[in-house]
């Protein structure tokens, strides 16, 4: 017997269908057209790296109010390397936001398209620490502004990062599906 014309077209436009284990968390994206999932993937990638990105500088923010009371250190470091002749803060700082925002949403981007599903809260950690090795080994200890930070704070930020990006995964993923 032939499924229905409805549920072939439904199906062709990418609308959303329960979960058959949950009946609640959107279809496995295995199942869904590649445009659909490709869009959505990205969109979870921009929504978790947008968020993450935010909220991952708490661990070098704390470790600075702590020992320096240099709490922005980083963030003016980051502006630093856009404007390297600049030394007002409320420029470094305006700087220092795109750039901070594009790296968290790229790298969001890259672990929704990487990191298994199944697992995504457990690998995002694990992720996190991958990312603080390109971000601080690779790149940063070529940039002075970068290699001066602390690094065990920086590694802190880099690890919450990956957990926030993993537990933003999970939800965008298990959330309840909408019919159409």
């Amino acid at each position: 017997m032939l499924p229905s014309r409805r549920r072939l077209v439904g199906f062709a436009i990418g609308a959303p269908r329960p979960c058959p284990r949950t009946r609640r968390c959107l279809h496995a994206a295995r199942d869904q057209p590649l445009s659909v999932r490709g869009v959505s993937t990205v969109v979870d990638g921009i929504a978790a790296g947008a968020v993450a990105g935010v909220l991952s500088g708490l661990p070098s923010t704390i470790h600075a109010l702590l020992v320096s009371g240099q709490p922005l250190a980083a963030t003016l470091a980051v502006g630093s390397l856009v404007l390297p002749n600049e030394d007002r803060r409320g420029r470094l700082l305006l700087a220092a936001i795109p750039v901070h925002l594009a790296i968290s949403v790229g790298w969001g981007v890259a672990l929704a398209f990487v990191l298994p599903r199944r697992n995504v809260v457990a690998l995002g950690p694990a992720a996190g620490l991958a990312i603080a090795a390109v971000d601080l080994g690779l790149v940063g200890r070529r940039l002075p502004p970068i290699r001066t930070l602390p690094t065990g704070p920086q590694i802190g930020d880099h690890v919450a990062y990956g957990a926030i990006v993993g537990v933003i995964l999970h939800r965008r993923s298990h959330s309840i599906a909408v019919p159409r």
